[in-house]
């Protein structure tokens, strides 16, 4: 039999491992972000014909667009982990002191993180270097 601590402590540890892949998610994100804003930047100082400008232009906001869906992608699945890993512990201990059914946060940091990372995404389409 697990004592109540080590159960504690392993349900800790899946939550913990559960809320990294969000935070590795939003890592991923700015570090690729970053890269292509520093790259599109750096190309469109040089002077390139107008097609190629127009080529790079679509390029960077077609990738940016692509990082941002897998990106949320990744922390969507996370929170949805979470919450079906939360509901089945719930079930199966219930009593007195037992694990709360999950509450889904509207307002929490996933949703914070999606909202930062789809308005960097818009805000590069519309700024986009190629552009300028």
């Amino acid at each position: 039999m697990v004592t109540e601590d080590k159960q504690y402590e392993y349900i800790g540890s899946v939550i913990a491992n559960r809320l990294e892949y969000t935070r590795d998610a939003l890592k991923l994100y700015i570090q690729t972000l970053t890269v292509i804003v520093g790259g599109s930047i750096w190309l469109s100082r040089e002077s390139l014909p107008m097609a190629s400008r127009a080529k790079y232009a679509f390029l960077a906001s077609a990738l940016v667009w692509l990082v941002f869906i897998v990106t949320g992608v990744m922390v969507f699945e996370a929170l949805r982990s979470w919450y079906n890993y939360r509901k089945v512990m719930a079930k199966f201990n219930v009593g007195s002191d037992g694990i709360p059914q999950p509450s889904f946060p509207i307002l929490g940091a996933e949703t914070a993180m999606l909202i930062v990372m789809f308005v960097s995404t818009i805000l590069f389409s519309i700024y986009n270097p190629f552009y300028q």
